[in-house]
């Protein structure tokens, strides 16, 4: 191989783990979902955002402020089309934006079934929570109930932040099968 070469792959693999590097990063929000270990058949979601509080004291006021939106439409926020909760408070059950002729379609049987900031010690069942990201701090929010392989859209909002949003597919959960 002559020197040309060499130094062509040399600076083509540079160029490629630059761009590796850069791009392995956490961002946030980020969103895991499985299936439960502990109930067959149930989709799992675990979502992650940095709240953006500035001082270590401002996290729980900031979190306590933040609203956690969830559709199943793609333009779901625009229509009125959702189900909301405030995560960093004691109420943990969703609740119609605007009341609606009828249920939303994958969001009757949404819950929230944990919430943590990242001043808290790891909680078990948050996997993302045992996964920091290093110099940020975060909230964290498990949400079960999912409509299998449904399409969900979530919408972090707060007072005096642009709202972040993440989307995903719930996990379709094998089960057992029982025959009779």
């Amino acid at each position: 191989m002559s020197k040309q070469m060499v130094a062509l792959v040399v600076i083509a693999c540079g160029i490629f783990f630059e761009a590796w590097s850069q791009d392995s990063a956490e961002k946030l929000p980020r969103l895991e979902s499985y299936c439960s270990n502990v109930e067959p058949g149930v989709s799992v979601a675990e979502v992650q955002w940095a709240p953006g509080a500035t001082a270590a004291a401002d996290l729980a006021k900031v979190v306590s402020a933040q609203v956690l939106d969830i559709t199943v439409y793609k333009d779901g926020f625009n229509r009125g089309l959702y189900k909301t909760v405030k995560p960093g408070t004691q109420d943990r059950e969703f609740r119609l934006f605007k009341s609606q002729p009828r249920e939303i379609p994958g969001l009757r049987t949404l819950r929230l079934t944990q919430f943590a900031t990242s001043q808290q010690k790891p909680q078990e069942g948050l996997r993302l929570m045992m996964r920091p990201v290093p110099g940020q701090q975060s909230a964290y929010a498990k949400l079960e109930g999912l409509e299998p392989g449904m399409r969900y859209f979530i919408r972090i909002s707060s007072p005096e932040s642009t709202p972040q949003k993440v989307s995903f597919v719930a996990p379709i959960c094998p089960v057992d099968k029982v025959r009779r």
